[in-house]
């Protein structure tokens, strides 16, 4: 089995080093990476020519945005295996050899034990448990033994065969570009698994070491994240969310609007005057998906597999 990983680069010459030196010490080399640089303003696309076991750089003029990148990189891959993988990522030097056992087993996806940093204090990134109405990562550490409903964000390993079903075919997109800012498609895609009727795996000898690195202001990504996850409310998941709500989907308008004024305060601190027209015009076009969503409510029956992996909000108490 080969393992392709997909590297997206977007001002990322600084966090690439560390990225190459871990894939370079890897125990087995059955891998391949295939990169994209997104229009990074920096010197991304010559750091990417040194990537280790490449098989394929290519270099956009201009930003494609996460969705439409990956899905170019899944088409250009070979592997049996698909690691999307952050350009911020540590690989612990046994993690492909690991990977490939544990996709010998027959998982279709397998989400690796990724820590915080340097993984020195020993906290780990996120227990992505679920997923909560308002479209955010449920993290928290069970008393239990519990089967995880989505998987990692940073380099979760999908087998061809799955990201062909969800494609709809061989060399088919799997992210949805209408999602085009670089928050929430590991949300989408989860829920759109969870309708394939596949468990996720979780195995603890897969290890990552992630660091968080970010190109985008608070204020900027606080309004991406936003307007991704009502999209994926008003577009996809509004009749499961209806059902699971017992038609009380009203109780989410409140995160969304408080989420919107802390946009405001933010972006209007910074001087910014336009995002007032940003909010309004975003929320047009939600309505307006609400509304065409409502209307075909009776034609699309909630989908009891979607409904079992939207975890209720109260769940994020229970954080760790």
């Amino acid at each position: 089995m080969l393992i392709s990983f997909l590297l997206l680069g977007y001002n990322s010459s600084h966090t690439l080093p560390p990225l190459f030196d871990s894939l370079r010490s890897q125990t087995c080399q059955d891998y391949e990476v295939v990169a994209l640089d997104n229009a990074s303003a920096d010197d991304t696309a010559s750091v990417l020519e040194g990537t280790p076991n490449l098989s394929h750089l290519a270099v956009s003029p201009h930003n494609l945005g996460y969705a439409a990148g990956m899905n170019q990189l899944v088409a250009r891959s070979a592997g049996s295996i698909v690691v999307p993988l952050n350009a911020d990522v540590i690989l612990d030097d046994r993690f492909v050899e690991n990977l490939l056992r544990s996709f010998e087993c027959g998982h279709d996806v397998v989400s690796p034990l990724v820590y915080s940093g340097e993984g020195t204090d020993g906290r780990i990134d996120g227990a992505k448990i679920g997923i909560s109405l308002d479209m955010r990562s449920v993290h928290f550490l069970p008393s239990a033994p519990v089967r995880p409903l989505k998987q990692t964000g940073p380099c979760p390993a999908f087998s061809r065969d799955l990201i062909d079903r969800l494609g709809r075919g061989r060399g088919n997109p799997i992210f949805d570009d209408v999602l085009f800012d670089t928050y929430g498609e590991d949300i989408d895609l989860a829920l759109r698994v969870a309708r394939e009727g596949v468990p996720v795996h979780f195995d603890e000898s897969v290890v990552a070491f992630h660091s968080r690195s970010s190109s985008t202001g608070e204020a900027r990504a606080i309004f991406k994240t936003g307007r991704v996850r009502q999209n994926i409310i008003a577009a996809r998941y509004l009749n499961s969310l209806l059902h699971l709500t017992r038609g009380r989907l009203i109780a989410i308008v409140p995160l969304l609007l408080a989420q919107d004024v802390a946009v405001v305060l933010l972006r209007s601190r910074g001087g910014d005057r336009s995002v007032i027209r940003d909010v309004l015009g975003a929320w047009k076009q939600v309505l307006q998906k609400l509304g065409r969503t409502l209307r075909a409510r009776r034609a699309a029956p909630p989908d009891p597999r979607v409904n079992s992996l939207l975890k209720l909000p109260r769940f994020r108490l229970r954080q760790a």
